[in-house]
């Protein structure tokens, strides 16, 4: 062999071993494809052109080493990175997992198998939990990898991380929102205090065991998050009645100010007898009244009528939160009264109120938020004076309604509403049409600017006017979906893609009467006039 020969061969040989002990000091995040995007807290988002393949840097004892994203797999990479891999594939379910700081898993969608591709949970989260102590060691937190047709949403709430894996090309508020959800759950479950005295005291402590008999919430909340747009757009779901039902119950279920009662009851008593009954009530109502948040009556997880104090307000999350509580749990429902401690985290997070609930038959609910821990008897009597009365009220609004010649045009308008298919699974077309609900949504609330921008966003044409009132069209080749918002509504409507392109006269006159048709039925479809004591 040549010295020629020899020294580029040398040259080479030096060259693979500096490769090779590069390669060691380099952290591959192998599910990563080529072309994603990584974006923390310092990351402006808006910025397309600074983060196009992105890529994140750590501190090593050296130099500093570069994560890059790999799109070769190694035959040693650990089975559990597939929690983050994702090829183009048909719409597949939404992937949640609840993990502590230390890595040990609380709560996931997916089930602990390791005969699966994806590995056992405990596993997983270890990749997980290294992935984010990466960025927590910079000062930094990871808010959501973006692998084009899959995103990976990551909301860090001490001492507990929340992650979603979804492919469904929803803006990335929205899976924000679902993890915020999913944050309340567990606030109400365990509050704010206790959750961060247990971790102070063992950090290393398995949560699992703590909730255990949550898991049904927990799935009733995921189920509900794939479909029902009251929770992407933080509202109730009111349940349509006649308003002057509405009132009735809302007037039964108002704990009466004791000095009106004990007015009224003097003034229409004639003997010392029916004075002392007055005088008995007055006090049982005045404790009522100090002590009750909130009297809600519920018909199928929807609110009939809602009553508050008039120092307080009412978060929607936090009913949302505390209807799907009741709602998912067998017990309560076969039960003739229940008696719940929960935390409302937007009320007081260091805290537990006690909820007080009688199912009056299947579907239909009365349910009081109480401060006063021992306060299940008074309430429980309180209930049994008025319950036949809302049975009554609800059974004459549900003869009303079915004489409404507008009922066909009500189903159409609350189709998501009032679905009972949500419990299978759905199909593409009702996930492509959330999937848009929701890009539109964000788009109008500026939740998600960067979605109107990327390539793979679903509104590319979107008209905007800037006024009071605003209008937001999309059409694809399935169907044209158009956004109205005024001072009062915001309202989406859903027609055959043919109807938007070749008849927009006909579109328009649709939209006008649908809208002047909310109007009339206004009092009927929402929770206007709420009462207040």
């Amino acid at each position: 062999m040549s010295e020629v020969n020899r020294t580029k061969l040398q040259q080479e040989n030096q060259s693979k071993t500096e490769l090779n002990n590069r390669n060691r000091s380099t952290v591959s995040v192998e599910p990563v494809h080529s072309d994603s995007k990584l974006y923390s807290t310092k990351t402006n988002p808006t910025s397309e052109t600074e983060n196009n393949h992105q890529s994140i840097r750590t501190r090593n004892s050296s130099d500093e080493n570069q994560i890059r994203s790999s799109s070769s797999s190694s035959s040693s990479s650990s089975s559990s990175s597939s929690v983050l891999t994702q090829q183009s594939q048909p719409i597949r379910p939404r992937r949640y997992y609840i993990l502590t700081n230390a890595g040990k898993p609380v709560w996931s969608t997916e089930k602990d198998d390791e005969s699966t591709e994806s590995g056992d949970i405990t596993s997983q989260m270890a990749l997980i939990q290294a992935i984010l102590s990466i960025f927590e060691n910079n000062n930094d937190q990871l808010r959501y990898i973006d692998m084009g047709s899959v995103r990976v949403s990551v909301l860090s709430k001490a001492p507990l991380y929340y992650l979603v894996v979804s492919n469904w090309n929803e803006p990335e508020s929205t899976l924000r929102s679902h993890l915020n959800y999913l944050y309340l759950l567990v606030q109400s479950i365990l509050s704010f205090k206790q959750l961060k005295r247990i971790f102070e005291l063992r950090p290393n402590h398995d949560l699992r065991g703590t909730l255990v008999g949550t898991e049904c919430i927990f799935e009733s909340l995921i189920d509900r998050l794939q479909w029902d747009l009251s929770m992407m757009m933080e509202s109730l779901r009111s349940y349509g009645c006649p308003s002057k039902v509405r009132d009735q119950i809302g007037r039964l279920i108002t704990p009466p100010n004791p000095q009106r009662q004990q007015q009224h009851q003097s003034s229409t008593s004639t003997n010392s007898k029916s004075s002392d009954e007055a005088e008995n009530q007055s006090v049982l109502f005045s404790d009522l009244a100090k002590s009750l948040l909130y009297s809600i009556v519920i018909v199928g997880g929807k609110v009939v009528s809602l009553v508050r104090p008039k120092t307080h307000s009412v978060h929607p999350s936090d009913l949302q939160i505390l209807i799907t509580t009741i709602t998912s749990s067998s017990s309560i429902k076969s039960s003739e009264s229940s008696w719940i401690p929960i935390c409302l985290p937007n009320f007081n997070r260091t805290g537990f109120l006690h909820v007080y609930v009688n199912f009056l038959n299947s579907s239909i609910a009365v349910v009081l938020v109480s401060k006063d821990r021992n306060g299940f008897n008074d309430l429980n009597r309180w209930v049994k004076s008025f319950s036949k009365k809302v049975l009554e009220c609800l059974s004459v609004g549900e003869e009303e309604e079915g004489k409404e010649e507008d009922s066909n045009v009500k189903q159409a308008v609350d189709h998501h509403s009032t679905s009972n298919d949500h419990d299978e699974c759905l199909g593409d077309d009702d996930e492509r049409l959330i999937g848009i609900y929701q890009k539109l949504y964000s788009s109008l609330h500026s939740l998600d600017r960067r979605d109107l921008n990327d390539d793979n966003s679903i509104p590319k044409r979107i008209n905007r006017r800037k006024t009071q009132d605003r209008f937001i069209f999309f059409k694809n080749c399935f169907e044209a979906v158009v956004l109205i918002v005024t001072k009062e509504y915001e309202i989406f409507v859903t027609v055959s893609s043919m109807i938007g392109s070749y008849n927009k006269r006909y579109l328009i006159s649709v939209l006008n009467r649908l809208i002047d048709w909310v109007r009339g039925c206004r009092d009927q479809l929402f929770l206007i006039n709420n009462h207040c004591f």
